[in-house]
């Protein structure tokens, strides 16, 4: 939850959360109790992310992310994005 923290905390102004639902209700009601206190939350809400394309498009860009840092990334699909990603 550090890493959410951290992200949250980059941003003066006001913005939506969604993240990927866990399908375990307690974890994602202490997700969104937590944060939902944030000044700069409007709203936050677990969603699936195999119905949502955002949630889908993040999803594929996080693992691109994980793949190159695990030295995994055999098809370079992080040269890709690299000019975008922010180090948090």
């Amino acid at each position: 939850m550090q890493l959410v923290e951290n992200i949250i905390s980059k941003f003066d102004f006001e913005f939506d959360i969604v993240f990927d639902n866990f399908g375990i209700d307690s974890f994602e009601k202490t997700i969104v109790e937590k944060f939902s206190k944030k000044h700069n939350i409007k709203t936050i809400k677990p969603l699936n992310s195999q119905q949502e394309p955002g949630l889908k498009y993040i999803d594929n860009l996080c693992s691109v992310i994980r793949l190159h840092i695990s030295n995994e990334d055999k098809y370079g699909f992080y040269d890709l994005i690299k000019d975008k990603v922010i180090e948090i």
